[in-house]
């Protein structure tokens, strides 16, 4: 790794940095704030702290970095050698460096589900210690259409379709922002072709190898054989995620605006006989919006789900209950609907 290739003004800027430079801009981001990037070692996440050590050295942009590794202490020796390697590249660019290791607590059930919700505590952590505003993430169109496809295989409903947002609040609990400022452009053979360029000997994860991992089956299998019928799949799935998107927004505008749905979302029981006089299509808008402001969010919730709670609500019997992802049932009783949980 060279840490001393830089553009300067008699030199033109990579056209990675441009389209970086384009979209960070599209964001708005406050050039005063203080912003925590995730870097993991791989050409992602490197690709993301050296285009923004790119553009602060030149003064595209003026904020604070602080580059934060999280130790998943899963691959021995290497993950030992991935904490080396992000320290030192972040040094060489003169950027901060926070980290942290997992401990056994953190991994207690699904693997990939308990190793994302440890990293990104770690990251919630360094941003309310450090005062930032926002955490920074290198994903690319390769992570959007693996999370789609994932999405869809489970039966997701609108919103996971959407895939993953470029901005959302980082947790519920704080005002911090999650940006992907890669997200819309760039692809994985983007970042490692800018790291190549830039002399950044990334770190390659053996785990993205092991098939026992969704997301891995998914991009070493599934994503292949779609290539064969679309060999700009990567492109053709995050462009879906993009529509998907903009017709999330509108029909929660339309919900919004409607004030018979609005009623309903913001009730915290449902008449059933309100909800039976919508049509078919918008009973299920108003019971995905109603489970959202009731549980924070939809990850877990699929058509099947809603529909379920659309069925229970067309029942003559009273009394009957539908189960929710996370420990919940809907219960009918005396015409009314109510979500609740399943142990109180």
């Amino acid at each position: 790794m060279e840490s001393d290739v830089r553009y300067n003004g008699q030199t033109a800027m990579p056209g990675f940095v441009k389209k970086f430079l384009s979209e960070w801009r599209r964001l708005g981001v406050k050039s005063s704030s203080t912003l925590i990037a995730g870097v993991s070692g791989g050409a992602d996440s490197c690709a993301l702290l050296y285009a923004l050590s790119e553009l602060r050295a030149n003064e595209k942009i003026g904020n604070r970095i602080i580059a934060a590794h999280f130790d998943h202490a899963l691959r021995g020796e290497d993950s030992a050698q991935d904490l080396v390697f992000v320290s030192g590249f972040a040094a060489s660019l003169g950027v901060e460096f926070r980290t942290a290791a997992a401990n056994p607590d953190d991994y207690s059930g699904n693997l990939e589900q308990d190793a994302r919700r440890a990293r990104y505590r770690f990251l919630e952590s360094v941003a309310l210690s450090e005062k930032a505003d926002a955490v920074l993430t290198g994903h690319t169109q390769n992570d959007q259409a693996e999370t789609v496809l994932i999405n869809m295989i489970r039966g997701s409903g609108p919103s996971g379709v959407s895939g993953m947002p470029v901005r959302r609040r980082l947790s519920g609990s704080c005002e911090i922002e999650l940006l992907r400022p890669m997200l819309l452009w760039a692809t994985r053979a983007d970042t490692e072709r800018y790291c190549v360029e830039s002399h950044i000997n990334f770190r390659d994860d053996d785990m993205n190898e092991d098939p026992s991992f969704s997301r891995v089956r998914i991009r070493k299998s599934l994503i292949p054989i779609l290539k064969d019928l679309n060999p700009n799949i990567i492109l053709t799935l995050a462009r879906s995620a993009e529509n998907a998107v903009e017709a999330q927004d509108a029909l929660d505008w339309f919900a919004v605006q409607n004030e018979q749905i609005s009623n309903i979302v913001e009730s915290e029981e449902i008449a059933v006989a309100e909800l039976n006089d919508l049509p078919p299509s918008i009973r299920n808008l108003a019971v995905r919006k109603w489970l959202e402001t009731r549980l924070g969010t939809l990850k877990r919730i699929s058509r099947a789900n809603t529909i379920a709670v659309i069925d229970l609500a067309g029942s003559r019997k009273s009394g009957r209950i539908v189960e929710i992802p996370g420990e919940y049932v809907v219960l009918k009783h005396e015409g009314k609907l109510k979500l609740t949980n399943k142990h109180s």
